[in-house]
């Protein structure tokens, strides 16, 4: 996948994905090194907004490399729902941060995701998230 600014409408210093590992199917696999200087470290930790808003954002990325790759009209994604969030703990920095989505359900501009967040093979936080499409 090339740059990944080509599918955030977030800028620096909201940017939470640095990579994409696989994005196919349903999937996608994200990864974020959760450096000293990003907007939601604190006190050398990754903050739970942090850890979601880089789920909420490989979500983000997934819908925007299928419109991109149907050449289809570009559209905003919203954060709709978030439920059953658990955090485990907030990575330090220098951590690798592995995001996984799985899509479980798509009806029209909505899609139901299941997300997991790992660092160093360990579950930092799980959740389910809606996310809403807005055409431009």
């Amino acid at each position: 996948m090339s740059e990944i600014t080509e599918y955030l409408p977030q800028q620096a210093p909201m940017i939470m994905v640095d990579r994409v590992y696989q994005c196919e199917g349903k999937g996608i696999v994200t990864g974020l090194t959760v450096r000293p200087d990003n907007i939601f470290v604190n006190q050398g930790v990754l903050t739970e907004p942090g850890i979601i808003e880089n789920m909420a954002q490989s979500a983000n990325v997934k819908r925007e490399y299928e419109i991109k790759k149907l050449d289809a009209s570009p559209a905003i994604g919203f954060l709709g729902s978030l439920s059953k969030l658990k955090i485990y703990f907030r990575p330090p920095v220098g951590s690798e941060l592995i995001t996984e989505l799985q899509a479980l359900k798509e009806v029209m501009q909505i899609t139901l995701v299941k997300a997991k967040t790992l660092c160093g093979g360990e579950l930092v936080a799980e959740c389910e998230m809606t996310v809403l499409l807005r055409k431009e």
